[in-house]
């Protein structure tokens, strides 16, 4: 089964972005610099994944409220993958940049993500 049928999306209102940010491991638009200098980071809005923990106990312990519209969107992985930077990987960054309705970052992300297949079937098929 494939890691991006088994993610949820959950999105939440914060009280604090500041305070909330150091606890996940940030991806999407919360991440974009790292896969193209052009783009620069959200700073109203925060994505990311849990770093350890439940989502439930990550919640309650930042004030999160659920809100479909709300500023906090946080990535549920399964259990058995981990990320432990500050940022997701850089393929990862560009699948969740994929998702965004803003061009620029969709296009970013479908860019990386073909740059990394290509550099995959370099090193893999002769």
């Amino acid at each position: 089964m494939k890691v991006a049928s088994r993610m949820k999306v959950h999105r939440f209102a914060a009280d604090s972005l500041e305070t909330t940010w150091s606890d996940l491991v940030l991806t999407g638009r919360s991440a974009a610099e790292t896969i193209d200098g052009n783009l620069a980071p959200q700073r109203r809005a925060l994505e990311g994944y849990l770093r350890q923990g439940t989502l439930n106990d990550f919640a309650l312990k930042h004030l999160l409220v659920p809100d479909a519209r709300g500023d906090v969107t946080i990535y549920e992985h399964p259990d058995d993958v981990k990320f432990d930077d500050r940022f997701a990987p850089v393929a990862v960054v560009a699948a969740d940049l994929t998702r965004s309705l803003a061009t620029r970052e969709r296009s970013a992300g479908l860019r990386v993500l073909e740059d990394v297949r290509k550099q995959w079937l370099a090193n893999h098929t002769s």
